[in-house]
């Protein structure tokens, strides 16, 4: 009877355990949360400003042109009038942005070609009885250039403001033709000086990486050029010493690719 009851309850422990058993090992060792799937994407890298980058450009030229004339060391005339027009040019630079930040260090130096000049006459002798005079100054920008270093900052990607200042120089052209008239008699003369011009620039500009390595600019800059360099004069007889400058403001767009 004992053997009986043994074997009868192993049967029933069996039979309840076997569903059971079946079941767990259909089931997962652990269960996962209920709720929506979420996939994370990688974060897109911002763009890298660092890089060797040369291109083109074109400038407006907005300028005050200053001509400063000693004569004898007794009298000094000053001549200022304005001119404008367009340059043409290129530029190479490279930049720098530091590390896990958004700022961006750099430098950068143009060469611009220029034909821009204006001119202006005056009276030589207001006033005179008998005696006239004219003197027409004429100035020329023939070409000038820049040496800038840059400071920039990334507020959005892509999009680059900066400061910039630097060594600015160039070639002036300066012509002078002086005529009178002395009761009926007339006498001109004219005489040019070429002047290499040293001087500063400062502005700033933004850029826009309009695709991975190409990049838009616009800029504005103040370039201050001043040269002297003094003249023997035949017509005149003796030495004259000039002061040639040229005062500008300057718009640049620029087009660059960077590698």
């Amino acid at each position: 009877m004992r053997k009986i009851l043994i074997s009868a309850a192993l049967a029933l422990v069996t039979t309840l355990a076997a569903p059971a058993g079946a079941t767990d090992l259909g089931r997962p060792m652990f269960k996962a949360p209920v709720g929506p799937l979420v996939i994370y994407a990688p974060t897109a890298a911002g763009y890298n400003w660092t890089g060797l980058r040369i291109g083109a450009n074109g400038t407006y030229v907005f300028s005050g042109t200053a001509f400063d004339r000693t004569e004898d060391n007794y009298s000094l005339q000053k001549t200022e009038f304005g001119t404008r027009g367009w340059a043409w040019g290129g530029q190479i630079g490279y930049n720098w942005q530091l590390p896990g930040t958004r700022w961006v260090f750099g430098a950068e130096a143009d060469f611009q070609f220029a034909n821009i000049g204006a001119s202006t006459t005056r009276d030589g002798c207001p006033g005179c009885i008998g005696y006239s005079s004219t003197i027409t100054n004429t100035s020329q920008l023939d070409w000038f250039g820049t040496v800038r270093g840059r400071v920039g900052y990334t507020p959005f990607d892509r999009v680059l403001v900066y400061g910039t200042g630097g060594l600015a120089y160039g070639q002036v052209t300066h012509t002078e033709m002086y005529s009178s008239s002395f009761f009926g008699s007339t006498y001109s003369s004219t005489y040019t000086t070429e002047s290499p011009a040293l001087g500063w620039v400062i502005g700033g500009g933004i850029d826009w990486a309009v695709m991975k390595n190409v990049v838009a600019s616009l800029e504005y800059l103040h370039m201050e050029l001043g040269g002297r360099k003094d003249t023997i004069v035949a017509d005149y007889g003796y030495r004259s010493a000039r002061n040639v400058g040229i005062n500008a403001d300057l718009v640049r767009a620029k087009l660059s690719y960077q590698f």
